[in-house]
């Protein structure tokens, strides 16, 4: 019995051995992968500081000067995400250089912009704010929480718009094109579709735990079992959700309205039927004069004619008198 007792006790032993020089290789071998890295020389120390007071009013802005560059950053294997992702990428690179990591328990954007240091739940949902500020399809994301292998506790960000599905992790600075259904599948991916964003050296090292994360999904190592829970909007949002999702559904339909008048075949012209020969009124008979009436006509008639030939002859006389010739005094005396 003691020898059966010591070969189960090995066999754990050695399967638990495995599976440590398993996890360490898969870090290894993730930690080594050329995940891309770069630095948003738009996020400065300044705009940080404008950031944390007025964030509602600055980062719109931001993302709209920030973009090309942030584009031009990830390069063709994110250059065909949404605006709206695109815009959930960013404020995962914004909340990530606004604080560094630390304790957090509130969830409200003007507290979670004040705050100097985040935790991995607050970093999730300073991303959802500043998104959903900028007019982001807040519909789409999803708030997700492990506890278990391979990272312990944990939360990160999800954007699940078809096409554009993103992993969103704050709290390293990371992002990846994968979706919670292909994590809790045990799926990799490959390093060229995740990116790192940098920030200042400052604050504690989390390097290690970068690197579990960024192994983890790499190789697929996240489980069903390990997620806790996968919400729709940070602790005690609700009331901000809702606004962002009636805002988002008026714009919907505005844009539908749009689109509908943009498309609509112009009305053809009206014609005019074509008249009925039946249907036409019948010629109206001039009066009949009476008797009166015609001698009026007559005597009119008769004057006119009168007046045109006495206006003749004066014409006729008037031509001779022009075309005779005149006999000066002279001439008649010196005939006499």
């Amino acid at each position: 019995m003691y020898v059966a007792f010591s070969a189960g006790r090995l066999r754990a032993c050695l399967a638990a051995a495995l599976a440590v020089l398993f996890f360490i290789a898969a870090a290894s071998d993730a930690s080594a992968s050329p995940v891309r890295v770069g630095t948003l020389d738009c996020l400065d120390d300044a705009t940080v500081v404008s950031l944390k007071r007025n964030p509602e009013q600055v980062f719109p802005g931001l993302y709209e000067s920030c973009s090309p560059q942030l584009r031009a950053m990830l390069g063709d294997e994110f250059a065909n995400l949404s605006d709206s992702a695109m815009k959930f990428v960013f404020a995962s690179a914004t909340a990530f250089r606004m604080s560094y990591y630390g304790a957090s328990t509130i969830y409200d954007l003007r507290g979670l912009a004040a705050l100097p240091s985040l935790d991995c739940a607050g970093y999730a949902a300073l991303t959802w704010h500043l998104a959903r500020v900028a007019g982001a399809d807040v519909r789409y994301a999803r708030v997700v929480g492990w506890d278990g292998s391979p990272i312990g506790n944990h939360a990160q960000l999800y954007y699940q718009e078809p096409g554009n599905d993103l992993m969103l992790d704050a709290t390293i600075g990371l992002i990846a094109r994968i979706s919670v259904p292909q994590v809790v599948a045990g799926q990799g991916i490959r390093p060229e579709i995740m990116f790192q964003f940098l920030r200042p050296p400052v604050g504690p090292s989390l390097s290690v735990f970068n690197d579990m994360v960024t192994g983890a999904i790499h190789v697929g190592q996240f489980t069903a079992s390990s997620m806790i829970y996968n919400n729709p909007y940070p602790p005690g949002q609700g009331s901000a959700y809702q606004t962002a999702v009636a805002n988002l559904e008026v714009a919907d339909q505005a844009a539908k309205q749009l689109t509908a008048a943009e498309v609509a075949p112009a009305p053809a012209p009206v014609q005019a039927a074509p008249a009925d020969p039946a249907s036409a009124p019948a010629p109206v008979a001039p009066a009949k004069k009476s008797k009166h009436v015609k001698k009026r006509d007559r005597k009119i008639t008769h004057s006119k004619a009168r007046k045109g030939s006495n206006t003749r002859g004066r014409m006729k006389a008037a031509k001779n008198n022009r075309t005779k010739p005149r006999k000066s005094k002279a001439s008649v005396s010196k005939g006499d």
